[in-house]
């Protein structure tokens, strides 16, 4: 502040300048895909920082010091908070790509029709479109399994791509 400016505002400037830097840490505290076992991993990695509970508030993120006397709050991890936002935004991306596919596999409808004369048996009728969609469908989980952020949904996605395999060999 200039000398003109009054001591006030000049404290309320040096107060907004702090809020603002804050701001988008607080934005990645309160994305709304994180869930308690992200919370879980920020917290078991920071020091001094404390337990998660149902009503974590940025108030609880504030650790005191550290053991070298500098600030220990949730604003002095921000790279961890960032990774944590960014992990949970992304695991839940590919559960719905992953429920979106489940849903498309879940209403195909096979179409059969007798084979030659035969009264007794059937073959399944009109497969290309179903091809088509297994084929996009191995792509697409394949794009997820390649993803960083999928640790959480490996197994789930692995299942899928096996019931798929066998249902392209069939």
């Amino acid at each position: 502040c200039s000398p003109p400016d009054s001591a006030h505002i000049c404290s309320l400037s040096k107060k907004v300048d702090a809020l603002r830097s804050k701001v988008p840490v607080i934005l990645d505290c309160s994305n709304k895909y994180m869930t308690k076992d992200h919370w879980i991993r920020v917290l078991n990695s920071i020091p001094k920082s404390g337990t998660w509970n149902e009503g974590l508030s940025l108030k609880d993120l504030d650790f005191g010091e550290d053991d070298m006397g500098n600030e220990n709050d949730i604003f002095a991890h921000k790279e961890k908070i960032v990774q944590a936002a960014a992990a949970a935004t992304g695991e839940f991306n590919l559960q719905n790509s992953l429920n979106e596919i489940k849903k498309v596999c879940e209403a195909v409808e096979f179409t059969c029709r007798k084979y030659k004369d035969n009264l007794e048996d059937y073959i399944i009728d009109k497969l290309d479109d179903v091809i088509q969609q297994l084929d996009d469908h191995h792509v697409s989980l394949q794009t997820i399994l390649a993803s960083r952020h999928v640790v959480n949904v490996k197994g789930k996605v692995e299942e899928l791509v096996t019931k798929l395999r066998i249902v392209s060999d069939v």
